[in-house]
This record gives structure tokens, sequence and C-alpha cells, in this order.
């Protein structure tokens, strides 16, 4: 049984009955703060693991027994999931922005993803996570320099969307080519990840990735994944998670 993961919306129930009110009753969207300087603006394993790949931070993905089993889940970018669970990009421009990203699947069973538009519509259907070329991150490095773009040569080729209208993207993962579900308690974990908001091709927007319900998985109960993240209330207050 793996019971090391869990939602931050709903992990943090088992410690304060004031967080469980703050986080039930808030808009939530965990800013995630770089924790040291380097080249690129990755968003993603840049800030879950902002020193080291050690100790890790993974996305966490399940599809049935969100609460029961291996400890408290929720249906994070799954498909079909509500709005609350989405994980989100932000377009302002599409006249000048893409959106750049890349994932490293190191799971045995093969993992998709498709995007859908602000109007829920499928604009990129199901796609194998790839192992290698466009698209793949091979290393914390490359996770953490961003997508290869002007003056960073020391990233990833990333795989690219172009835009058609403003608005919230969202990406939503599977386990099969046809939008099938993750079997048993353990779900799926996605080791690197990486999506940027990329403006004119050359730089990097900072703050367009978001989820109301951000889930990972740190690998082992042993580990103490050295991120801090922020949860942005409705009512203008700011509270620090460690």
């Amino acid at each position: 049984m793996q019971n090391n993961i869990g939602s931050f919306s709903e992990l943090y129930l088992y410690h304060s009955k004031n967080i469980q009110l703050l986080l039930r009753r808030s808009i939530l969207s965990l800013i995630l703060i770089l924790g040291t300087a380097s080249v690129g603006f990755a968003e993603g394993t840049k800030q879950l693991e902002p020193a080291s790949e050690n100790p890790t931070l993974q996305l966490a993905l399940y599809w049935l027994n969100y609460n029961s089993g291996g400890g408290w889940r929720n249906p994070f970018a799954i498909p079909s999931c509500g709005p609350e669970y989405r994980l989100n990009v932000r377009i302002k421009d599409p006249a000048t922005e893409k959106i750049y990203y890349g994932f490293r699947n190191d799971d045995a069973n093969p993992l998709y993803y498709q995007i859908r538009d602000t109007n829920n519509t499928v604009v990129l259907s199901w796609t194998l996570v790839p192992s290698t070329g466009a698209g793949y991150i091979a290393t914390w490095d490359e996770a953490h320099n961003g997508p290869d773009i002007g003056a960073i040569t020391a990233g990833y080729t990333p795989s690219i969307y172009q835009p058609l209208m403003a608005g919230d993207y969202y990406f939503e993962f599977a386990a099969t080519s046809e939008g099938g579900s993750f079997s048993g308690n353990n779900g799926h974990l996605v080791r690197f990840f990486d999506i940027s908001v990329v403006q004119a091709s050359t730089t990097v927007i900072d703050g367009r990735v978001w989820s109301k319900a951000w889930q990972f998985g740190d690998g082992s109960m042993s580990n103490c994944p050295n991120t801090e993240m922020f949860i942005y209330a409705d009512d203008g207050i700011v509270t620090k998670l460690n």
C-alpha cells in the first residue's frame, strides 16, 4: 500500500482544523516560489525541486479510491475532473504566446495527455508522453533550465501548442490513448514536468501555471521536499506551507 501521496488541499486535514477550514473555503492557487537562481524560468519541477532532485516531488495522478487505501487523494488533472481539480495554463495574448511543455514518465505503464481550451474543447487529442525527442525531459537539469529557447541551450526540446484564444487551457492525463483510468491504489507519478508560457518564442512568462488542487508524491514517507508553497485565498490572505 502506498500512503505517502496526497493532495495539499486534503493532506493538511490531518494537521489542523483551521487549515481545513481555510483550504475548503478558499479559492486555491499554489504559487510555487523559486528557491534558487538559475538560467531560465521554467514552471514545474524547477519550483518543486529548487535545489536538486533529492528529495523528489512528483505529480501524482489517480482515478479511483481518492480517499481510501493509500491516503487522501483527489481526481487531479484526469479526464472530466471538475474545474477545481484542473491543471491550468493561462493565456492572455494568443497572438504572441505559446505553451511549451515536456514530461518524463518513469512508470512502467504508459502515460497519455490531452489539452482542452477555455471552452472545454479538446484542442490536442490523446498523445503519448515520449521517452525521447521533443516533449521529453531526461534530467533534473533539463527540467530546471526549462525549454530550449533563445540563449537557453541546456534545457529540453519542448513540445509546443499554439493557442487560438485567451483564457485558461488545461492538461488531462490518462493511462490509455482512449482516456482510460489508472488502475489500483498507487496511481501514476510523473517524475519531471515543465509547462511554460513563452512569448514571441524567446521569453518565458512566470505565474501562468496554476491549480486549486495540486497533488504530489515524494517517493517515500521519509522524504521532506525543500519546497515552499503559498496558498492564495479569495479574501487576499496568503498562507505559507512547507
